[in-house]
Parts: structure tokens; sequence; C-alpha cells
């Protein structure tokens, strides 16, 4: 991989500027070095999303069961994932790590999209059941 061309100006201030890693080139993308502090940063999110998330499902399924409970499942665990993968492209201590990221990333938002569709088509199909209009 070739070295970056330094500009204090212009460059980012996490950058690596010479070629000492361990060379696995993922995506055109750049070398970074360690964000120290942000480690920590990034398991207090980790935390407070899942507990956010407990928080909502705990808030759900206290109430009596019906269909309709599915949905906000769903949706709490769409919006978990995709969290999930936002935060795992967020610091990256090597470009392989980096490289793992991007899997996690991928996976992470797959599966948020396949719950949000699931979410979708529990209110559809609640819709269906009561007779209601849809997009009403």
């Amino acid at each position: 991989m070739s070295q970056m061309n330094y500009d204090p100006v212009k460059s980012e201030p996490n950058i690596v500027e010479d070629d000492d890693t361990d060379g696995v080139d993922v995506l055109g993308t750049r070398r970074y070095r360690p964000m120290g502090r942000f480690k920590f940063y990034y398991y207090i999110v980790q935390l407070l999303v899942f507990c956010l998330l407990i928080g909502i499902l705990i808030n759900v399924w206290t109430k009596p069961y019906s269909f309709f409970l599915w949905h906000p499942t769903f949706a709490s665990l769409s919006l978990y994932f995709y969290i999930q993968g936002i935060l795992q492209v967020q610091w990256t201590e090597s470009s392989t790590r980096r490289l793992k990221g991007a899997r996690i990333h991928s996976v992470c938002n797959g599966l948020g999209t396949i719950f949000i569709v699931i979410a979708f088509s529990i209110v559809a199909a609640n819709k269906n059941n009561l007779g209601a209009m849809h997009f009403t």
C-alpha cells in the first residue's frame, strides 16, 4: 500500500503515515492509530443501547399478549442491530480488525433490515386481521 502524502492542514490526526502495520488493504481504506479513550465510550454506548433494548422489551411484554406485541419487539431488535452495525466501524486498531468490523457491520445491517421488514409485515397482518385500512 502506498504511503500517504502528509499535509498537516488537511490530514486527520489519527492517520498513520508510515507503512509498518500488518499490510492488509481493506477496500482502499487508510490505517488509523488506536483511539485510546474512545474504547471506553464505545463500551458505555454498548451498555446503554443494550439497557434500552431490555427496557423496551420488558415494557412491551409485561402487557397482556396480543399479536401486535411482536411489532415493537422486532422494531427494537432492528434498531439494536443497526446501532451495533454502526458501532462496529467506528474505531479500529488495525486493518485486519477493520475488515472483521466491516463483515460484522454487514451482518448487523442485514439482520436489522430483516427485522424491520418483519415488524412492518406484522403491522400489515394486524391491519388485515382487524379489517382496518392501510396507510391511513
